[in-house]
Parts: structure tokens; sequence; C-alpha cells
């Protein structure tokens, strides 16, 4: 759970809102290459193992912690012009050694709410 001040796509202005992780899933696919070759059988070629992961998650808020203690519902955050509510992005080395959780809640921070924080 994050508690952050931001701007949302409509203007509003939501100081102290608090914003969780309703949902999240990444996928892991590794891609590793071998061959022997045809001429002599016994030379063989191992490609170094490219690994690529990809997460998807979406986030809910409410416009403060009481309305959250209080029961609302909570919005869903939308993140362009599309009413797009799902948000995805290219697992990189800056998200090694996190939670799946703390991977969106950063991803989240640094990258979508980023140009929304008020200053």
């Amino acid at each position: 759970m994050i508690t952050v001040s931001f701007t949302d796509p409509q203007r509003a202005l939501h100081i102290n809102s608090v914003l969780c992780i309703l949902r999240a899933n990444e996928n892991t696919n590794t891609r590793e290459n071998y061959s022997l070759s045809a001429s002599d059988y016994e030379t063989e070629t191992v490609g170094t193992p490219i690994k690529r992961s990809n997460v998807n998650y979406r986030v809910c808020y409410w416009i403060n912690l009481e309305a959250k203690q209080a029961g609302a519902e909570p919005y869903l955050l939308n993140t362009d012009t599309e009413m797009n509510q799902d948000i995805s992005f290219e697992n990189d080395a800056s998200y090694d050694d996190l939670t799946l959780v703390e991977k969106c809640e950063k991803h989240l921070l640094d990258v979508i709410l980023a140009p929304m924080i008020e200053a």
C-alpha cells in the first residue's frame, strides 16, 4: 500500500491518496540454445541463456485513508487515454530481489505516477 498525492487524468488533485496493487502477475521465459556440429558431431555450441520477464498489474485507490477505513469502494487507476486499467512493463535488473508487489509499487511510483505527483 502506498500513500501519495497526485493529480489524476481528469486533473483532480488527490491529497494523501491510498493506492494498492489490486492484482499482479509475472511471466518469465528463458531462451537457451544448444547445437552439435553436424560435421564432426563433437563441436558444441551453447548460447548464453536469455531471460525475459513481463509484469502486469492493476491499481486501485481511495481518495484518502479515511475513505478506505470507512469501507468506501476504491477507484481503478486508468493510465492512458485508452482507458487502460492494466499496466505492463518488462522486468529489468532494477527490480531484482523485489517481491512481485514491490516490483509493481516501484514501477507505479517511478514510471506511472511520477508525472502525476505534485512537486
